[in-house]
């Protein structure tokens, strides 16, 4: 139904954050069904030329925001056919993702797949608001201090803790494999 991420994947890549299964399936340009793309933009910086903004012809875009965002801010929207969205704050001060998810869901909007940056990620999995994962892992080896990971915000510190994947499956494409898995509530 929708795809999210957060802003800063939209100011570190400017994606389209549309289905290319058409191009994979051969269907007739055009035919394919795109996600309603969803952006968790706490102080609405995604620029007014992000591709999600500048091309509202493909895909409905809703972007998440906070309650003090600027009316200035705001008004640049106006005749974008972007929808906004107003949300209350976490502890962290950041867009509620709870509030995001109810919204969602009140709009019927039952699969979301997520593919937001490690802070978004991090939340969405601390907050329990993940059910099934899919992580990609290719042959290469990457990383140091400074490097990024998947899942990032408060984190977890032991193994004890941990959130556990199971009914896990792989799948091989090419040199990547794919883990898929659910969440474990208990």
């Amino acid at each position: 139904d929708a795809i999210l991420v957060g802003v800063g994947t939209i100011l570190a890549d400017d994606p389209w954050l549309t289905s290319r299964l058409g191009t994979l399936t051969g269907a007739a340009q055009g035919t394919e069904k795109h996600p309603h793309r969803i952006i968790v933009d706490t102080h609405l910086s995604t620029p007014l030329t992000a591709r999600v903004v500048a091309d509202t012809s493909k895909a409905k875009t809703t972007l998440f925001i906070g309650e003090n965002v600027e009316q200035a801010k705001l008004s640049r929207f106006q005749d974008t056919g972007v929808d906004i969205q107003v949300v209350g704050y976490d502890a962290q001060g950041r867009v509620n993702l709870r509030e995001v998810f109810s919204s969602l869901g009140a709009q019927d909007m039952i699969s979301v797949r997520l593919e937001g940056g490690a802070e978004v990620n991090g939340t969405a999995v601390m907050e329990g608001l993940v059910d099934k994962v899919l992580v990609f892992i290719a042959p290469l080896i990457i990383g140091g201090k400074a490097a990024r990971s998947p899942v990032e915000g408060e984190g977890i510190t032991s193994l004890r803790d941990a959130i556990r994947i199971t009914d896990l499956t792989t799948h091989r494409f090419g040199d990547d494999v794919l883990l898929e898995g659910y969440v474990n509530k208990d």
